[in-house]
C-alpha cells in the first residue's frame, strides 16, 4: 500500500520541485487538479453519489456532489484572482487552507413532506392538499391562442382531413387551456389560493384573469386579500405577531407616502400621526396599544426601529477596503465596469465574494468559450508555423481548423446531457459559426496588412494604487514607415457595438484599455506572446512604442439575411457582409484604413467605414483622428484611475446608474436581494447624462486637461 500510495504521488511531487521554488498559482492549481484525477477523486465522488441516491439517501449524495463542486469552484477562484502570482509551497498551502475551511456543503434537508413547483400543463397532477396558483392575469392563464400565422385553422382542418398529423389548432390550444384551468383548481384536497399581479416590472397596470371573475361568481361570500396586509389587526392573537404587523404596515404607510417623491425619507409614523385610512388608523390603535406598555417598550422601539431605516451603504475604511481586496488590490476590467454601473454590485462581487445560489438543473454549455477555443487554437497554429492566413487555401485552412474544433469539441461533448442528437445538432451549428469567422478573418488578412502578434494576451497595468488586469483575445500589428500599428480585436458571439458615451460613464472600457495596453510600454505581459513592441527605425534596433490603430468587437457569428425577395449573389454577399462586419474605431487615415483592408474598390465593406469618391474616408463616430485617438487613450487611463481610487477608498453605495426609461445596473443584478434598492421606498437612481458625442469629446478634454493642470 505505501509503495502504491508513493506511486501515485511521485509525477506530483516531480511537477512541484521541477519549476523551481516559486511557482505561478496557476500553475500549482493545475498540479493539485491533476493529481486529483490520479487519484479518481472525481469519479470516486460521482459513484458515491449514485450509490447514496440508489440507497435512498439524497443528504448524503448531496454531501458528496458538493463537495466536488466547492474544491472546483475554489480552484477556478484562485486561478482567477491570483493565477500569475508567483508563491511558494507552503503560501499555496496557506491560501488553499483557508479556502477550504470557508467550503459548507449547503445542504438542503430531506423531509417526508413535498413541495411541487411547476407549470400546470409541465407537471405531473398527483392529489394534493393544497395548490397555490401563481399568475392568473388577463392573457396569462389561460393563455390566449393565437392563430398559426402560416396555417389558418380551416386550412389546418382540411390538411387533417387528408391524414396530416398538424400541431393543434387556436381553437384546440383555448379548449386545452380551459381544461389545465380545470385541472388546476380541482386537484387540491383541501387549500386553494389563487394570486394575480395588479403591475407588471416597469409599474404598468395588469388585469385579473376572467378566473378571478369566475370565482367570485361561483363564491359570493369570497373576499379578495391584497398581498402583504398579513394580518388583520382583529385576527391578531399574540404579542409577537402584533408587533411584527403593525411594523409591516407602518413600512407600507411610509413606503406609500414616498411615492412621487424621490430619494424622501421619513421617520416612522408615531401615535400622533395622521391616518390616512380606516386600515392605517387601526394599525396605529395597535400600535398605541404596544407602546402602551412600559414591559414591552423597549421591545417595540427595537423592532419600529426598522420601519425608520435608510438603505445606505458608508465607506469601508482604507485599511479595511485592503484587507478585503487584497494589497495589491488586483482587479479586471470587467470589474471596473460593474464597479462604475454600481459600487455595491461590485462590492458584493469581489469584496464578499458572494455568488448566485446554484440552480440543479441543466445549463446550456459556454458557447462563448467554445468560438474563444477554437479560434485562439487555430490562430496560434498559424503562429507557431509561421504561416499566414492570407496564403492558406480553403483546404489548408478547413485542415487547420478541423484539427482545432477535434481537440476543443469533446468539452462541449461532456456538457450537453440531453441527447446525441442534439449534440450532433449543436456542434454541427457551431462548427458552421467558427467556419465562417474564420473566413472573414481570412478575408481581413487577405485585403490588409494586420496580422496577428499575440493571442490570449494576458496583461497588468499599474492605475492609481492597483494593478489592472486583461485579457486580449487578439493583438495585430501591421509596419508603416519604421512604425508598427497595432490593433485589438476582441471576438463577442453576440452582436455588440461600441458607444463612446459608455467609456466616458465607464460603463464599456474595454476596448480602449485593450489598446492602451498594446501601445503602453509599462504594461507587464504575463504570458505568452504581447504586442511587437514596435519596428526597426532607420535610427537602429532601438523600438518605439506601436501607434494604436484601432480595436474593434469581431462578431462570431454565421449571420442570416432577411430579405422580400430572392437576391442576387453579389447582393446577398454584400448584405452578409453587413452583418459580420467589425464594430469598434479606428484611426481616420486612409492609409492606416488601407493597413486594415478597408479601401474603395475591395467588395463587401468588412468595416464599417465608406469613401468619398476622391478615396478619402467619410466622417462617421468610428473614425477618430490621431487628436481624437490619443485622447481616448488619456482619457481611458484617467477613467480607470478614478473608478480605481473609489475602490481603494472603499466606496460600496447602492447606487445603481440609470439611462433613460429601460437601462439600469439592477437589469441583470445578481444582488438585488442582496442591497435591497426599492425606488419606490425612496432610493435613487444615479441617472446618466447622454448628450451628443460632440459634447462627450469636449467632456473628456476637459478632464484630461484639468488631469494635466493639476
Amino acid at each position: 500500500l505505501r509503495r502504491r500510495v508513493a506511486g501515485l504521488l511521485r509525477p506530483f511531487v516531480e511537477e512541484l520541485r521541477a519549476g523551481g521554488r516559486r511557482r505561478p498559482v496557476r500553475e500549482l492549481a493545475a498540479a493539485l487538479w491533476n493529481l486529483l484525477e490520479t487519484l479518481d477523486i472525481p469519479a470516486t465522488l460521482e459513484r458515491w453519489h449514485r450509490e447514496a441516491l440508489r440507497a435512498g439517501r439524497p443528504d448524503l449524495a448531496q454531501e458528496h456532489e458538493r463537495v466536488l463542486e466547492g474544491v472546483v469552484g475554489l480552484l477556478d477562484q484562485m486561478v482567477e484572482n491570483l493565477g500569475g502570482e508567483a508563491v511558494d509551497i507552503t503560501e499555496f498551502s496557506r491560501i488553499l487552507e483557508a479556502g477550504l475551511e470557508t467550503l459548507e456543503p449547503g445542504l438542503v434537508p430531506p423531509g417526508l413532506d413535498q413541495v411541487l413547483v411547476g407549470a400546470v400543463d409541465r407537471t405531473r397532477h398527483p392529489d394534493i392538499r393544497a395548490c397555490f396558483v401563481l399568475g392568473a392575469n388577463e392573457g396569462v392563464f389561460p393563455a390566449v391562442s393565437v392563430e398559426d400565422q402560416v396555417f389558418s385553422d380551416q386550412e389546418r382542418d382540411e390538411l387533417a382531413g387528408l391524414g396530416m398529423d398538424l400541431a393543434p389548432s387556436s381553437r384546440e390550444k383555448a379548449l386545452t387551456e380551459d381544461y389545465l384551468v380545470y385541472v388546476a383548481l380541482t386537484r387540491p384536497s383541501e387549500r386553494l389560493w389563487v394570486s394575480y399581479a395588479r403591475a407588471d416590472d416597469d409599474g404598468r397596470a395588469l388585469t385579473p384573469s376572467p378566473l378571478v371573475a369566475r370565482l367570485k361568481a361561483l363564491f359570493p361570500g369570497l373576499t379578495e386579500r391584497p398581498s402583504g396586509l398579513e394580518s388583520r389587526p382583529e385576527e391578531l392573537s399574540s404579542e409577537t405577531e402584533a408587533l411584527s404587523s403593525v411594523t409591516r404596515a407602518l413600512s407600507r404607510l411610509k413606503k406609500d407616502r414616498s411615492v412621487g417623491a424621490p430619494g424622501r425619507r421619513e421617520a416612522p409614523p408615531g401615535p400622533s400621526s395622521e391616518p390616512t385610512s380606516p386600515v392605517d388608523r387601526r394599525w396605529l390603535e395597535v400600535y398605541n396599544w404596544l407602546v402602551g406598555d412600559p414591559a414591552r417598550l423597549e421591545r417595540t422601539r427595537t423592532a419600529l426601529r426598522s420601519v425608520g431605516y435608510v438603505n445606505r451603504a458608508g465607506p469601508l475604511e482604507p485599511d479595511l477596503a485592503a484587507r478585503i481586496y487584497g494589497d495589491p488590490v488586483r482587479v479586471s476590467v470587467s470589474r471596473l465596469e460593474a464597479y462604475a454601473g454600481c459600487p455595491f454590485r461590485h462590492f458584493a462581487s469581489a469584496g464578499l465574494g458572494l455568488e448566485p445560489r446554484p440552480c440543479q438543473q441543466l445549463k446550456a454549455p459556454e458557447i462563448g468559450s467554445y468560438y474563444h477555443a477554437v479560434l485562439s487554437l487555430f490562430t496560434k497554429g498559424l503562429l507557431a508555423d509561421g504561416a499566414d492566413l492570407a496564403d492558406l487555401t480553403q483546404t489548408e485552412v478547413s485542415d487547420r481548423l478541423r484539427r482545432a474544433v477535434d481537440e476543443v469539441e469533446p468539452r462541449l461533448e461532456s456538457e450537453v446531457l440531453t441527447s446525441r442528437a442534439r449534440y450532433r445538432h449543436l456542434a454541427g451549428r457551431l462548427r458552421r459559426t467558427v467556419a465562417r469567422t474564420v473566413e472573414v478573418l481570412a478575408e481581413h488578412a487577405r485585403r490588409g496588412s494586420f496580422r496577428p502578434t499575440g493571442v490570449e494576451a494576458r496583461f497588468s497595468l499599474r492605475a492609481a494604487g492597483l494593478w489592472l488586469r486583461g485579457f486580449v483575445d487578439r493583438l495585430e500589428g501591421a509596419p508603416k514607415a519604421g512604425r508598427l500599428y497595432a490593433r485589438v480585436i476582441d471576438f463577442k458571439s453576440g452582436g455588440r457595438s461600441y458607444d463612446l458615451r459608455r467609456t466616458y460613464h465607464g460603463l464599456d472600457i474595454q476596448l480602449p484599455t485593450y489598446l492602451l495596453a498594446a501601445t503602453d510600454p509599462t504594461v507587464r505581459w504575463e504570458e505568452g506572446p504581447g504586442p511587437a513592441t514596435g519596428a526597426e527605425g532607420s535610427e537602429g534596433p532601438r523600438r518605439a512604442p506601436p501607434v494604436p490603430a484601432g480595436a474593434f468587437f469581431f462578431p462570431v457569428t454565421d449571420p442570416v439575411v432577411s430579405a422580400r425577395g430572392p437576391l442576387e449573389d453579389e447582393d446577398l454577399e454584400r448584405e452578409r457582409a453587413k452583418k459580420v462586419q467589425a464594430k469598434g474605431f479606428a484611426l481616420r487615415d486612409p492609409e492606416v484604413l488601407r493597413l486594415m483592408g478597408a479601401s474603395p474598390g475591395k467588395g463587401p465593406a468588412i468595416l464599417p467605414v465608406s469613401f468619398r469618391k476622391d478615396g478619402t474616408p467619410k466622417a462617421s463616430k468610428g473614425l477618430l483622428s490621431r487628436d481624437e485617438m490619443d485622447l481616448l487613450l488619456r482619457f481611458t487611463r484617467l477613467r480607470i484611475r478614478d473608478l480605481a481610487s473609489g475602490i481603494l477608498r472603499g466606496r460600496v453605495s447602492v447606487a445603481p446608474y440609470r439611462r433613460g426609461t429601460a437601462e439600469t445596473a439592477c437589469r441583470w443584478c445578481d444582488y438585488r436581494a442582496v442591497c435591497r434598492f426599492d425606488p419606490t421606498a425612496g432610493d435613487d437612481y444615479r441617472r446618466l447624462p447622454w448628450p451628443d458625442v460632440s459634447e462627450v469629446w469636449k467632456l473628456m478634454r476637459e478632464r484630461v486637461e484639468q488631469a494635466d493642470d493639476a
